[in-house]
């Protein structure tokens, strides 16, 4: 399970010809951040703010809408952003069965892709200029996960046992 070190890298040579900083069109964010203190201190005054309690319709559609990020991704088939969501979701509640029925569906459709040979499509590859380590940490677990593996995750967390008497 160890990481690839990238920190070697030197990503100097590729510089694009424009540097970012001299196209800049605002202020650098210091800068913003006290102007706005300046020219709005009673956003300072924290004594004076009232804590709002969220309703119990805000609760609901603030988890409906959680939940139908897994469905938006499936539909698009990020199948392993997908699975990288639930494991997040599921840090927060190991027990939360709208997550680990997910986590069962998307690991069966990983065994899918992967007897089409079509696992390249739902599992994106490393890349550490844009992913974070920890996302990276992921991608290279579930690209060490053989076809064995993955059906037998897909089977602890699905109701049904997938592709029970077919052999890889």
């Amino acid at each position: 399970m160890k990481n690839e070190d990238f920190s070697n890298y030197n990503y100097d040579l590729y510089k694009n010809k424009i540097d970012k900083d001299s196209i800049s069109t605002h202020p650098e964010w210091e800068i913003r951040m006290n102007q706005i203190k300046k020219n709005f201190p009673e956003l300072l005054d924290t004594k004076n703010h009232k804590k709002s309690v969220a309703s119990n319709e805000y609760l609901f559609l603030k988890n409906t809408a959680n939940e139908q990020r897994i469905e938006n991704l499936v539909f698009s088939k990020e199948y392993g952003l997908a699975i990288y969501l639930c494991l997040f979701e599921l840090q927060k509640n190991q027990n939360d069965k709208f997550y680990l029925n997910w986590l069962g569906e998307l690991f069966r459709k990983l065994v899918e892709s992967y007897d089409k040979y079509e696992l390249n499509n739902h599992l994106v590859h490393k890349n550490p200029k844009i992913h974070s380590k920890n996302y990276l940490f992921f991608l290279n677990f579930m690209w060490n996960l053989n076809y064995n593996e993955m059906k037998n995750i897909a089977s602890y967390y699905a109701a049904d046992e997938i592709n029970k008497n077919k052999n890889p």
